[in-house]
């Protein structure tokens, strides 16, 4: 029956599955980063419930927002068959993503103002507006975004857990991870070079190049991960080695793409 229900609604399932995924990759980082500041295990169900909220809405409904602009481009080729195919799973069932993602959306306004973190309501409505920020500050990007994954995968988390703000004491711990995530944000942007520079979207790698862009991500990933090594814990190491293993199979897929260009 699950099956068949997938075959029947692949255009439905798609989307969801890659929201799924982002949910899943963030709630890793989520459990690695808060063990390794507690330096024990930390499992927390709800929190990781609401980790898949947050990422549903604010990853889907970006996309969802792209297959909007990918609906409108006179150039559908110069998007990915990778893309393309989202879009248009996405568009062929616009009506049920955009209830969808206001459903996800207030369920998780519902749930961070009944543990009293509505503060973080404010970046997750933010979230509605990335799509035009990345277009008016696209070198900003990145740093948004790893703003987003610290808040989501440390800082409300243990602010959650432990019922006070003690954790934005730990300045050198934020730094470290936040650069962790910048590299892997700014390295998902240097994939999407070409569809970046046909939409007129200056990201860094845009404005730097593809080869200067790695350079500094590849400094910027070794400061961080010597930052982590510093404080270093079982859970650090882990964090690192997953980290790396998300990181270096893209790098290694920019740099053949790269070469078989020149």
């Amino acid at each position: 029956m699950i099956s068949s229900f997938i075959i029947k609604n692949s255009n439905i399932v798609k989307p969801l599955l890659n929201n799924i995924g982002v949910g899943v990759s963030l709630s890793i980082f989520q459990i690695l980063l808060c063990s390794s500041h507690y330096n024990e295990l930390f499992i927390n169900k709800d929190i990781i419930l609401n980790n898949f909220l947050i990422t549903t809405f604010t990853y889907g409904y970006d996309r969802f927002r792209d297959a909007l602009s990918y609906e409108a481009s006179k150039e559908k080729e110069n998007y990915s068959i990778e893309k393309q195919t989202l879009y248009n799973a996405i568009l062929k069932n616009e009506k049920f993503f955009q209830i969808y993602y206001n459903i996800i959306f207030f369920m998780s306004y519902i749930i961070l103002s009944n543990h009293n973190l509505k503060e973080f309501t404010i970046p997750l409505f933010s979230t509605i507006f990335y799509k035009d920020l990345k277009e008016m500050l696209p070198f900003f990007k990145p740093i948004y975004i790893s703003i987003m994954w610290i808040l989501a995968g440390l800082i409300l988390p243990i602010i959650w857990n432990d019922g006070y703000y003690d954790i934005i004491k730990y300045k050198d711990e934020i730094i470290s991870n936040f650069l962790l995530f910048y590299t892997m944000t700014n390295l998902l942007d240097i994939n999407d070079y070409k569809e970046d520079l046909y939409n007129k979207i200056y990201t860094i790698p845009v404005l730097l190049g593809i080869n200067s862009s790695l350079i500094l991500n590849n400094l910027i990933l070794f400061i961080s991960s010597i930052l982590i090594i510093d404080n270093l814990n079982n859970f650090n190491i882990i964090l690192l080695l997953t980290n790396w293993s998300f990181y270096f199979p893209i790098f290694l897929k920019i740099l053949k793409e790269n070469n078989q260009e020149k």
